[in-house]
């Protein structure tokens, strides 16, 4: 049985606007539901209030009491029929942040170019409320920066990240701060053409 939760009295960002005293409802890791807590006359609101099912546990969804990323610190109760109560009130329910620029976090870095360095990255923003990203890498060594893109782009199949930013190189040198001018280079053609035969050549 899919276990059904319902995150109540937070307030809850929606497309349309705030909730005051909102409720969420999570069945197995979807939302299938959002929007108030009751209808007009007290009966719980029809719906899903906010569009289609999203994955709570990848992207687009959502986060907790207090900006955490998860559903913590509430009082819970259970209704039985796999279905509990989570009271979230004085916190607020909102969409899962994008990062479009992000280097990595909790101590690691995208730019190690190893899946776990990578992952840990990944699951630090995750407990903070980002649940989707692009790893950003640094400009140096084309070489080197075709092995980084080859390990992160196995997560981004697993849909781990939303993508790969390139910083560089193919920055302007008039506006290469705080990159050394020495690493920028122009777009060639054959170079790009290089990086996507490698991602499509098996590697270790």
């Amino acid at each position: 049985m899919v276990q059904r939760t319902h995150l109540t009295g937070a307030r809850v960002v929606l497309p349309d606007g705030v909730v005051d005293n909102g409720r969420v409802t999570v069945e197995g890791t979807r939302i299938t539901a959002a929007g108030p807590a009751a209808g007009p006359a007290g009966r719980p609101a029809p719906g899903p209030a906010a569009g289609p099912a999203t994955d709570s546990a990848t992207g687009g969804a959502a986060s907790a009491s207090g900006g955490a990323a998860s559903a913590s610190g509430g009082a819970a109760s259970a209704s039985g029929g796999g279905e509990r109560a989570l009271d979230l009130a004085g916190g607020w329910i909102v969409p899962g942040f994008v990062d479009l620029h992000v280097h990595g976090g909790g101590g690691a870095s995208f730019s190690a170019g190893t899946p776990e360095e990578a992952l840990t990255a990944i699951r630090t923003h995750r407990r903070h409320g980002t649940t989707t990203m692009l790893a950003s890498t640094v400009t140096g060594d084309l070489d080197d920066l075709a092995r980084q893109a080859a390990a992160l782009s196995e997560l981004v199949e697993q849909g781990e990240l939303a993508g790969i930013h390139f910083e560089g190189p193919f920055i302007s040198p008039t506006a290469a701060a705080p990159t050394s001018p020495r690493c920028c280079a122009r777009p060639i053609r054959r170079m790009c053409a290089s990086w996507w035969t490698r991602r499509a050549a098996p590697h270790g």
